[in-house]
């Protein structure tokens, strides 16, 4: 390990790797999971701790609601927004994506008619001179 020749070039704020304040101490235990001490058992009967028991007393109603019910209703929500303003968000998205595909494709295909003007143009082009040289060479 290096070890700094001056002060100065040692940071403050880091330590040492090579020796730990903890290492002088024994262990004392082996961990948390060997306690002798047992933990705080739970009141009977009871599926939770008892500082959380009393809070979820105040809405026993919660658990008789039946769960068809809940997914009626939210099936019920999700048609009434698929038939409204969901249904406006998804016909815009599709508008934006249809005209962001066209405008990709004007693009290819312009580009591929570009190209094969420039190779037909090129033979248009030799085909206008061999016709006016020999229309010129018939007339001289």
């Amino acid at each position: 390990m290096h070890t700094p020749a001056h002060g100065a070039d040692h940071h403050p704020k880091k330590r040492s790797r090579a020796h730990h304040a903890h290492d002088d101490v024994p262990e004392r235990d082996a961990g948390v999971f060997n306690r002798a001490e047992p933990l705080a058992p739970f009141e009977a009967g009871t599926s939770v701790p008892p500082d959380i028991a009393h809070e979820t007393t105040a809405a026993p109603q919660l658990g008789l609601v039946d769960a068809d019910l809940i997914a009626e209703r939210l099936r019920g929500r999700f048609a009434s927004f698929l038939t409204g303003e969901g249904r406006d968000v998804i016909e815009a998205r599709c508008r934006d994506a249809l005209q962001e595909h066209t405008g990709w494709l004007v693009s290819q295909i312009t580009r591929e008619v570009a190209l094969t003007l420039e190779t037909e143009m090129t033979a248009w082009v030799r085909e206008a001179v061999e016709e006016e040289i020999a229309r010129r060479s018939g007339h001289a």
